[in-house]
């Protein structure tokens, strides 16, 4: 069977938008040769990029637009016409939340919030699959899914009901050596010298 045309329409200026059927069963919107189910080739719009989506509301009112840009190789999404969120060619997220423009967002990349006195037990986490007891105050968080590297941040704190002032701060020493690795994070609880467990204890991981 050939191409079957469900429509073409034409503009007054003698353009073409084509929507097309193919033997295939893929659909192509802008395209007669659409290559996947559902192909969209935008229209290029001088200062405005080139849309591949447009969403509105009503008749002339832009609610959403997904642009798509070859030359800085990147996928924006826009609501009245200003940039929200982008997918850049290096696979970073960007978006609008506060930053006041598009920027990076660094995800956390594992958190734990956990009780280290007695039997260590984790009250809430995100990608920490356990928790290693090491000694007093001494804890190795593990994690579920491993760090690309161990070049990432790490924020703990923590809060001591006996009314002692403790910090939870990575290890410097032994048993394990360095605190820092792609499979888990060592951290101790103390005050000086003075080693204590908590009961509360958090620690958060960016990377």
């Amino acid at each position: 069977m050939s191409r079957i045309n469900v429509a073409n329409f034409r503009h007054p200026d003698g353009t073409n938008d084509n929507i097309n059927l193919t033997d295939t069963g893929r659909v192509g919107i802008g395209t007669t040769s659409p290559d996947v189910a559902l192909d969209v080739v935008g229209e290029a719009i001088v200062g405005n990029g080139t849309y591949g989506v447009k969403l509105t509301y009503s008749a002339g009112n832009t609610s959403g637009i997904i642009d798509t840009a070859n030359s800085a190789d990147k996928l924006e999404f826009r609501l009245a016409n200003s940039e929200k969120m982008r997918l850049d060619a290096a696979g970073n997220l960007k978006f609008n939340s506060g930053y006041g423009s598009a920027a990076t967002a660094y995800g956390c990349r594992a958190w734990v919030n956990f009780n280290g006195t007695g039997t260590v037990a984790i009250r809430g986490s995100g990608n920490v699959g356990s928790i290693t007891d090491e000694g007093t105050g001494d804890y190795r968080i593990n994690f579920t899914n491993a760090m690309p590297d161990n070049n990432y941040g790490v924020a703990p704190c923590s809060y001591a009901s006996t009314g002692v002032s403790f910090v939870v701060v990575l290890r410097t020493s032994s048993p394990s050596g360095h605190p820092m690795t792609t499979g888990w994070v060592a951290v101790v609880s103390e005050n000086t010298t003075t080693r204590l467990d908590i009961e509360w204890c958090c620690v958060a991981v960016f990377r």
